[in-house]
C-alpha cells in the first residue's frame, strides 16, 4: 500500500522522506492557504526538500478553466498530480486531462458513483473521504467495500487512495478493503515510526550485554554513543 503525508509543512515533508515512509505529498487548498507563504513558494519549498510527487488541487469550478489551471500547475513541475473534483465540470477535464497524459487525482469523492465513473476515467488516483462517509452514510462500511471492489473489477489503472484519515485504524481499515493508498496527516502517520515501550526495554537489554564485547567485533571506529539518529 502506499501511503501519503496529508500536509504542508515542511518539517513533516523532511522528517518522512528521511525514514522512507511516504510514497507523496497531498495538498489543498485548505492546507496551503493555512501554511506559512504564499502557495507558490510552499509547493516550491515542498519540491525541494523532498524527491516525491505532490498532489495539488485546482480552485475553478468550470471545465475549461479547471483544464488552464491544470496545465500551469504541470508546467511548474511534472511531479505535479493534479486534484481535480468529481462532479460533471470536474469529469469533463479529467477526460481531457488524462488524455493528455496529464496525472489527474479524482477527489472529494463520497459516493462508489463518482468512483465508477473516475476508474473509467482512468485517471491515476481516486481519493474517497473515509470519515466525511462515515458521518454521513450509515452504510459507510458497504460503501466504502464496493469503492474498492469497483476499481479492482474494472481493472483500470485507478488506485483507491483513502483520505479523510482520523487515526491509524482508518489506514488498517482501508489496507483491508483493498485500498491501494491512503494520504494521512502527520500525527497519524507518526504513530508508524514512534518507538513503543517494549522496543526501548529490548534495546536497553540488548545494550547492556553488548557492552562488554562490541568493541571486539566493530572496534573504536565504529563505536558511538550519541543520542539520536
Amino acid at each position: 500500500m502506499e501511503i501519503w503525508l496529508d500536509s504542508s509543512d515542511l518539517n513533516d515533508a523532511t522528517y518522512f522522506d528521511a525514514i522512507g515512509l511516504i510514497n507523496g505529498i497531498t495538498t489543498n487548498p485548505k492546507i496551503l492557504a493555512n501554511s506559512q507563504g504564499s502557495p507558490l513558494t510552499t509547493l516550491q519549498k515542498l519540491l525541494a526538500v523532498n524527491q516525491q510527487p505532490i498532489c495539488v488541487q485546482v480552485t475553478a469550478i468550470h471545465t475549461d478553466a479547471i483544464i488552464a489551471q491544470a496545465r500551469h500547475l504541470r508546467a511548474i513541475s511534472h511531479r505535479f498530480i493534479i486534484k481535480i473534483q468529481a462532479n460533471e465540470c470536474g469529469f469533463k477535464a479529467m477526460k481531457e486531462l488524462v488524455n493528455e497524459n496529464i496525472p489527474v487525482l479524482s477527489t472529494a469523492v463520497f459516493t462508489a458513483g463518482q468512483v465508477l465513473t473516475s476508474c473509467k476515467l482512468n485517471v491515476d488516483y481516486i481519493a474517497p473521504y473515509l470519515n466525511h462517509i462515515k458521518q454521513s452514510n450509515q452504510d459507510w462500511q458497504k460503501e466504502t467495500q464496493r469503492m474498492a471492489d469497483i476499481v479492482d473489477s474494472f481493472n483500470c489503472k485507478s488506485k483507491l487512495m483513502m483520505a479523510s484519515i482520523k487515526s491509524i485504524d482508518d489506514i488498517y481499515y482501508s489496507m483491508d478493503i483493498g485500498a491501494q493508498a491512503v494520504t494521512a496527516p502527520s500525527d497519524v502517520l507518526r504513530a508508524f515510526s514512534e518507538e513503543p515501550a517494549q522496543t526501548s526495554d529490548a534495546l536497553k537489554i540488548f545494550s547492556d550485554n553488548w557492552a562488554t564485547v562490541e568493541d571486539d567485533l566493530f572496534g573504536h571506529q565504529f563505536t558511538t554513543h550519541a543520542s539520536g539518529c
